[in-house]
Parts: C-alpha cells; structure tokens; sequence
C-alpha cells in the first residue's frame, strides 16, 4: 500500500507553519510523490491566509518537478449548521477543499456528529479534515453515522498523520474507530500529512500501518494514485491537469 498523492500540507504564508510551498514540493518530488495540495487556513483562524493568497493562484505553476501542485483551502465550520468561514464563491474555485474543525465550542461532544453532517451538505467540500483529532471519543455508532453520510454525500474521510502525533488515547481510538466504519461501509478515504514543516511531507507509516493491522480495502484509499484520485473528483470537479 502506497500513498501517492498529499493532499493536505500548510507552508510559510500562515504563521502556523514553517516552510515554503517550494520546500514541499521538493520534498514531495524526493519522496516520488505525483502530486501535493496547498491547503492553508480560512479566515476564521488567528493564522489565516489573507485572500489575495487565494485569488492569484494563477501565479503558481501546475506542475513543479514533476510533481502537480493541486491550490486548495482548509476551510474551518464556525457553527453546528455547518457554515464554513469562506464563501461558496470563493470555495468553488479551489482544487481541494478540506473542511476542518478548529474550534472548541464547534467540536463539543454534544454537536460534533450533527455538525459533521451539516458540513457534508456543501457541495464544494471534498474531504472532511482530521476528524479524529478530538479530545473526546466517538463511540462505533457515531462514526458508523459519520461514515455513511461521507459515503451519500461523496466526501472523502481523511485518515490525518498528525493525528498519530498526538499523545491521547482518545485520537487514536478514534482513527481506529471511524476508520472500521468506513471499511464496513465501503467509504472512501484519503491518508494526508497535514505537514507543517516541510520533512513530513509524505509520511503516512502510522496511518497506514493501522489500515493493514484492521484490512482497510486499498481499493477505497483515494489518494494511492493521481488517475485513481482524478477519476473520483473528476465526477463533480473540472480540474484542468
């Protein structure tokens, strides 16, 4: 099992982050992936990338030593209705749009699966973000819910490296739990890096190493190759390669 493409990396143009979208390409490039996606914050975040970031990604070159540079956002949810902090004008014409959650009142225990839900009603969003990375747990039946509405409402669910970084009993029970929804529901996924600095560009060992120990279908990992990847989005994006 290899992952081919990372679609969820932030560079030096938020302040979270320490490196340039160059250094992760060349990373991506060493490593042999065939693509990477920029994904830096909406509006909503302390960090947040200021529009022009996203209206001139028109400077940026497709393709950069051989690796296809996909231009995106990690929208944030402000609210339980699912709202995101960009404007649907603004997310349709993004390659890639993460939608993540990085408030403590949004991603209460109480409303986290309602909201999720919501969220997976935009029809601009593509892959729902980090959505293990809780400091509570979801129990099978909340992740059997999260996965079947991924599955009707054509999201990717994604399986988040720094999700593995992160020293609480809850995120990894909770990778592992949503990740056997999505196997038993047949839910198609994406492993990301999330890389905030350029060297984790591409390291998915943890994440993969838990899809083998549960028999995760290769087969519903999106982002094992660019064609595999394309021919998903293709259906509801017009993404020029």
């Amino acid at each position: 099992m290899e992952i081919k493409l990372d679609l969820h990396t932030h560079t030096s143009f938020s302040p979270h982050a320490y490196s340039t979208l160059m250094e992760n390409i060349t990373v991506a490039y060493e490593k042999g992936l065939e693509a990477i996606a920029m994904t830096n914050h909406g509006p909503s975040t302390e960090d947040f990338s200021h529009e022009w970031h996203f209206v001139n990604f028109k400077a940026i070159p497709r393709k950069v030593k051989d690796v296809l540079v996909f231009k995106g956002v990690e929208a944030t949810y402000t609210d339980i209705e699912g709202n995101l902090d960009m404007s649907n004008d603004m997310l349709k014409k993004m390659d890639i749009v993460i939608a993540s959650c990085h408030s403590a009142f949004v991603c209460d225990k109480t409303n986290y699966v309602e909201t999720l839900v919501n969220v997976m009603k935009n029809p601009y969003v593509d892959i729902l973000g980090h959505i293990a990375r809780r400091n509570f747990t979801l129990s099978d039946e909340e992740c059997d819910i999260i996965a079947k509405a991924a599955k009707e409402n054509y999201k990717l669910v994604e399986l988040n490296s720094s999700c593995f970084e992160r020293n609480k009993e809850s995120v990894h029970e909770n990778c592992k739990n949503l990740m056997i929804a999505c196997k038993n529901n047949k839910t198609p996924i994406v492993v990301n890096s999330d890389a905030h600095f350029c060297t984790f560009v591409g390291e998915f060992n943890k994440p993969l190493k838990l899809l083998e120990e549960i028999g995760f279908d290769e087969n519903l990992i999106m982002n094992t190759s660019l064609e595999k990847f394309m021919n998903y989005i293709g259906k509801k994006k017009n993404i020029d390669i």
